[in-house]
């Protein structure tokens, strides 16, 4: 003995919230890698700038997928990573001074580059625009 039950416009009401789950996969990623860029900007603009190699190679990538996404923001020189967090005594590393020959054959004595934070203070400076930037890409996909 079994029951069968037929509701009218069961697949319309499916089809309606495949749809609905495609928009929201779809305001999360626009989202997350507009949330991403405003994080960019910010550290960018936090940046200390010489020749601007530096705030140039600051990127974002937005990966992922299935409701699943993540922005990466940081630069792509090898000495992102010093200048964020200098370089002997003041980066916790070496304790004494040393020297070093410069290309013009001069030599110098140093205790290492102070850091010059850039990375921390503009995700700091950006994480409640980027918040607010996927908060709205999902309530206009579902509006």
């Amino acid at each position: 003995m079994g029951i069968n039950i037929e509701i009218d416009g069961l697949d319309n009401i499916l089809d309606n919230l495949e749809n609905i789950s495609s928009k929201l996969d779809g305001a999360v990623q626009n989202g997350v890698a507009k949330g991403g860029k405003a994080i960019q900007a910010q550290c960018k603009a936090e940046c200390p700038v010489d020749t601007g190699e530096l705030r140039n190679s600051i990127v974002e990538e937005t990966t992922g997928g299935g409701g699943k996404y993540t922005s990466e923001i940081g630069p792509t020189v090898d000495y992102g990573i010093y200048v964020e967090m200098g370089t002997g005594i003041y980066a916790g590393g070496r304790q004494t001074p040393w020297r070093y020959q410069d290309s013009k054959g001069q030599w110098h004595t140093t205790r290492g580059q102070r850091p010059q934070p850039y990375m921390e203070p503009g995700f700091e400076a950006g994480k409640d625009e980027a918040v607010e930037i996927l908060t709205n890409e999902v309530q206009k996909a579902i509006n």
